[in-house]
């Protein structure tokens, strides 16, 4: 595996030459309080895909129906903190696919990082049989810890505080093998997003240091 996998956002994993479902991973639209709609190279991707899977904050039943929609009802989702009590989602969701299963978190819920909620969620399964998915970060990631494949497909949108839309795509083949694909972000989103964290890591340690 590529040495750079866990750190660079807008590579992909790839394992598998036989396709046999495309799934699309959505996340963060935040419509209409931070973005007014949908960008159409979205909705068509939503469209063209064969399952939907939405990591919350929707923003209103408005665009929970309107996604629901465009996926031609074939739609996993899950609460988010920004979406309204009668959205009716459940906090964790899962979906079973091709025999790979599919465990879908917002990660707000949790006092830990959104990767290592997902980690706590994905004890009982093997590593080689399923995928845990987050949002809430705005930030798409694809990495693996402690052996298990983490997603976030950041914001769809590009709803702040993200620095541009971005979804990412899953293949799955009958052998339980995966390609994930991150769409949407360019190599400058990236810089921006590793300066933003190191100005963060910055301001941490000094904080440490003067208490």
């Amino acid at each position: 595996m590529n040495k750079y996998h866990s750190l660079i956002p807008y590579l992909y994993y790839r394992r598998v030459l036989l396709i046999n479902m495309e799934l699309v991973v959505i996340g963060d639209t935040h419509i209409p309080s931070r973005k007014n709609k949908l960008p159409l190279w979205v909705r068509n991707r939503i469209k063209e895909a064969d399952h939907t899977i939405h990591t919350g904050d929707f923003d209103s039943r408005e665009t929970i129906n309107t996604i629901r929609a465009l996926a031609s009802g074939s739609l996993t989702a899950v609460q988010g903190d920004k979406d309204p009590n009668t959205a009716d989602l459940p906090n964790v969701a899962s979906v079973e696919i091709e025999g790979k299963t599919i465990v879908i978190t917002h990660g707000h819920i949790q006092k830990d990082s959104w990767e290592q909620r997902l980690c706590d969620l994905l004890r009982e399964y093997e590593p080689v049989n399923v995928i845990g998915i987050g949002g809430h970060t705005h930030y798409p990631r694809i990495q693996r810890l402690n052996d298990y494949l983490l997603l976030n497909p950041g914001t769809a949108t590009g709803a702040s505080p993200s620095f541009g839309q971005s979804i990412l795509t899953i293949k799955i083949n009958s052998g339980l093998d995966a390609t994930v694909e991150m769409q949407g972000w360019k190599k400058r989103h990236y810089a921006l997003w590793r300066a933003k964290q190191a100005t963060r890591n910055l301001l941490n340690k000094i904080t440490k240091y003067y208490k």
